[in-house]
C-alpha cells in the first residue's frame, strides 16, 4: 500500500496483476468502491508515491505510473529498468522512498540456504526516480518483507531468516540498514550467530547484528514507522511491525537513541493461532490523517487504526 496526493490509498494485487485506488470522500471511515489504476502488471509488489508518481515494483524490474489527465487511472507509464532476477524463490519487492528522495528496493533469495550466484540476490538497492539507475545499497538479506524510514531518517527493515534451525531459533530480525552494510546471510542470522551449513565466527564478526532478534515462528511480514500518526510521542517514535507464525498478531517497537536494541510492546492481536491467516501477506503504512493502516491479504480487508483524541489510546 502507499498513500497519493488528496488521500488516496493505492493497493496492489499481485494475483491479479493491478493497482487500485481507494478514496473516502465522505469521510465517514470507510472507503467507498476501489477503482482501478493501472492492469496488466507482473505480481506487482512494492508501492511508493513520490513527487506525483506512483512507483510499482514487479519481480524482474520497476515502473512508475502518473495520471497525467487528472482521470483517476495511470495514463502516463514507464518502465524505469529491468533485469531483476526472477527465477524463482522469493519475488516481492518491498519499495520505500528515502530522504535523499531515492527509491529502496529490496530483492530477495532464491533459496533458503544457498550461495547465490547473482549478484543482485538478497540485496537493497538504491534507485535514482530520474534515471533509473541503481546500485547495491546493503546485502545479506535473505528475504526483506518491508522496508521503511523513521523520523531520524534511518532505514529499517524486517528479515525472515532460513528455515530449518528450529522453531525457537532467533533466524528472523529487525535490521536497521546502513550502506554497504553485509547483514550475514547466508553465513550469519540473528546476533552474527554462524549458520551451520555456511558459517564460522571470523566471517560473521565481518557482519552487522540485526537490532533485533526473532524466532523463526514469529515471521514479520510487514513493518512501518509510526512519526507519522496523530497520536503520542510513545506511539510515533516507534516502528510496527505484524507477525504471523506462532500467532498473528501486531507489535509496536519503541525506539529510543540511548539504546540499540527497540523495545517491544503488545499492540494488537486477536487474529487467531496457526492457520491460513498466517501464511498469507500484510502490508501497513501511515496515512496523511495520521491513522495507521493494516492490510491483510488472507482476510481481504484494510483495518483502518485510530487513536483517540488526545492520542493517548485506541
Amino acid at each position: 500500500m502507499a498513500f497519493g496526493d488528496n488521500g488516496r490509498l493505492f493497493v496492489s494485487l499481485p494475483d491479479l496483476g493491478a493497482v487500485y485506488q481507494l478514496t473516502d470522500r465522505d469521510q465517514d471511515g470507510f472507503a467507498e468502491q476501489p477503482q482501478l489504476y493501472y492492469v496488466g502488471l507482473d505480481r506487482p509488489s512494492g508501492l511508493a508515491w513520490h513527487d506525483g508518481r506512483l512507483y510499482v515494483a514487479e519481480p524482474e524490474g520497476l515502473l512508475s505510473l502518473a495520471d497525467g489527465d487528472n482521470a483517476n487511472r495511470a495514463g502516463r507509464v514507464r518502465r524505469l529498468f529491468s533485469g531483476l532476477p526472477d527465477d524463482g524463490g522469493h519475488w516481492r519487492r518491498p519499495l520505500a522512498v528515502g530522504p535523499d528522495s531515492r527509491l529502496y528496493l529490496a530483492v530477495g533469495s532464491r533459496c533458503n540456504a544457498c550461495e547465490e550466484s547473482n549478484p543482485l540476490r538478497a540485496k537493497v538497492l538504491r534507485i535514482d526516480p530520474q534515471s533509473g539507475k541503481f546500485e547495491v545499497y546493503a546485502e545479506g538479506l535473505r528475504h526483506t518483507t518491508a522496508l521503511t524510514f523513521s523520523a531520524q531518517n534511518e532505514l529499517w527493515g524486517c528479515d525472515v531468516g532460513r528455515e530449518g534451525l528450529g522453531a525457537t531459533a532467533p533466524v528472523n530480525e529487525i535490521n536497521r540498514i546502513s550502506g554497504g552494510g553485509d547483514y550475514g546471510w547466508p553465513y550469519c542470522y540473528g546476533e552474527q550467530r554462524p549458520d551451520p551449513q555456511f558459517g564460522d565466527q571470523e566471517r560473521c564478526r565481518q557482519t552487522i547484528a540485526g537490532r533485533l532478534s526473532l524466532p523463526g515462528d514469529n515471521r514479520p511480514t510487514a513493518m512501518v514507522a509510526g512519526h507519522g500518526l496523530k497520536a503520542a510521542d510513545e506511539y510515533r517514535n516507534s516502528l510496527y511491525v505484524m507477525l504471523a507464525g506462532r500467532e498473528t498478531k501486531l507489535i509496536r517497537l519503541a525506539l529510543d537513541p540511548d539504546r540499540d536494541t527497540p523495545v517491544g510492546h503488545a499492540f494488537l492481536r486477536g487474529w487467531g493461532k496457526e492457520g491460513g491467516l498466517n501464511s498469507a501477506q500484510a502490508s501497513l503504512v501511515v496515512g496523511p490523517d495520521g491513522h495507521l493502516y493494516l492490510a491483510l491479504s488472507g482476510m481481504n480487508v484494510i483495518y483502518q487504526i485510530r487513536w483517540g483524541e488526545r492520542g493517548t489510546g485506541l
